[in-house]
């Protein structure tokens, strides 16, 4: 705490009452460390107190990654941007401030890509702030004829394909080896001191054209299932069956789903 012109000072704010000040400097380091615990860096994870909680978060990721056939080990050509990566750790709390989930995923360091070698196209759309005031203002003004959800795509990312002219190669995850057998061909080559690593074949998160990519997948499906994109919003998708109506606004991962339609009840 700092004594100055005005008062007393912590951390950049000014207070006139000197334990005033103390409390909001108590306050801000709580918070501080309440981050820092909740978002691990993977070396204390993985040795620490609740190390096994992290290790399955670990395991769920990498086994949802390969899974879906994201990546293939190649060895490293000479003469090539080899982008790294890291474990992204947080604790996800309930209301009363327990720990309910432990989540890790697998980012790509997309900072390290460079233009015209790892991407080309960046562009993905967000919806308007406006469409969604427009979409909320039907659903207040409606009332019970209209329905509105939001929902959230488990990731996203990984449900869309790099281009097959696409060459982005990553390194392989800290610790993976920790979690993972490599191939037998390719423990050869490392003990040769030869360099492995990965050829991305959907995109993670992180990479510069990720959200492009998801973008583009995901108004392919939604185009086959009879929506069309709007002319003003172009993350904005609508269905128009009779009176029927469905429009989901999105924002990469994050849905907003207006209808007018109600499911139909279970036969008993």
């Amino acid at each position: 705490m700092v004594e100055g012109q005005g008062g007393f000072e912590a951390s950049g704010v000014e207070f006139d009452d000197p334990a005033e000040a103390d409390c909001f400097r108590e306050a801000v380091h709580e918070a501080l460390s309440a981050i820092t615990e909740d978002q691990p860096l993977i070396e204390s994870a993985i040795n620490g107190s609740e190390s096994d909680d992290w290790k399955q978060a670990i395991k769920e990721e990498l086994t949802q990654i390969e899974k879906l056939g994201t990546w293939e080990f190649i060895e490293a050509p000479n003469n090539t941007n080899i982008i790294p990566c890291r474990w992204v750790l947080c604790c996800k709390r309930d209301a009363q401030g327990q720990v309910s989930h432990y989540k890790a995923r697998l980012v790509v360091k997309g900072f390290r890509q460079q233009f015209g070698v790892d991407y080309t196209d960046t562009f993905a759309p967000t919806v308007r702030p406006a469409t969604l005031c427009i979409l909320l203002t039907l659903g207040a003004a409606k009332g019970d004829d209209i329905i509105i959800e939001q929902a959230d795509i488990k990731n996203a990312y990984l449900n869309s394909w790099m281009h097959d002219d696409e060459v982005v190669l990553m390194d392989i995850p800290k610790f993976y080896q920790l979690f993972r057998q490599l191939p037998e061909e390719f423990k050869k080559l490392l003990k040769e001191g030869k360099r492995v690593v990965l050829r991305l074949k959907r995109p993670l998160y992180g990479m510069k054209q990720g959200a492009h990519h998801w973008y583009e997948e995901l108004k392919r499906i939604l185009q086959l299932l009879g929506f069309k994109v709007s002319i003003a919003d172009k993350a904005t998708f609508y269905k128009v069956d009779g009176n029927r109506f469905l429009v989901i606004a999105t924002a990469t991962d994050n849905f907003t789903i207006v209808t007018n339609s109600r499911p139909r009840p279970k036969l008993s």
